[in-house]
This record gives C-alpha cells, sequence and structure tokens, in this order.
C-alpha cells in the first residue's frame, strides 16, 4: 500500500478521493493574508517606537564628540578628549543643555 502526504499534512493512500484544487489555493491565500496582517502589526508596532523616540542626551552628545576628538588625536586620555570638548565655545550650548538636564535629577535628591 503506497501514501503520500497529504495537503493537510497526514497520509492518504493513493486510493483515496483526490484532493480538491481550490483548497491548495485557499490555504496560499489565508497564509498570504495572515503574513500581511503580521506585517503591519510589525510596521504599526516600529512606527510607534519611532514616534516615542527620545532626542539624544546633552551628555551623550558630548561624550561622542570626545570620542570623536580621540580619533583624531590618540594621544588624548578620555577625560581630557572629554574636557577639551566640554571647555570649547563651540559646545557652549550642549554644555548649558547637558547641565539643565542634570540639575533637577541632583536637586531632586537634596530637596
Amino acid at each position: 500500500m503506497a501514501y503520500y502526504l497529504g495537503l493537510d499534512g497526514y497520509a492518504r493512500d493513493r486510493y483515496s478521493s483526490p484532493l480538491d484544487p481550490e483548497k491548495p489555493a485557499a490555504a496560499r491565500k489565508e497564509a498570504s493574508e495572515r503574513n500581511g496582517a503580521h506585517k503591519a502589526e510589525r510596521l504599526n508596532l516600529a512606527l510607534d517606537l519611532w514616534k516615542r523616540r527620545r532626542p539624544i542626551a546633552a551628555l551623550d552628545q558630548l561624550q561622542q564628540l570626545a570620542e570623536q576628538l580621540r580619533k583624531v588625536d590618540p594621544n588624548l586620555t578620555e577625560a581630557q578628549a572629554f574636557t577639551k570638548v566640554y571647555a570649547d565655545p563651540k559646545n557652549r550650548d550642549l554644555v548649558r543643555q547637558e547641565h539643565q538636564e542634570r540639575m533637577p535629577k541632583v536637586m531632586k535628591g537634596v530637596a
């Protein structure tokens, strides 16, 4: 007795009635719709996360500038590079923003 894999994943013998040719098409259509819904759900999640993003904190930006400075001048230590970036008048606005972000956290602990 010969068996083959049926459409629903179980074995059938060759003497059973043939499968309905519309069944595979319907299964493909259902799978396609399910995949489309999954893609749409993932896209909505990505868009939601994108909307909730926050800008990089000023301290992180200052640290990134210090890392870039160290790539240009590898003789600088981390602290030296950060001090140069922090003291540079070009970064005055970032330093001010960093101070404003940090002070509420510091003052919260004092009160």
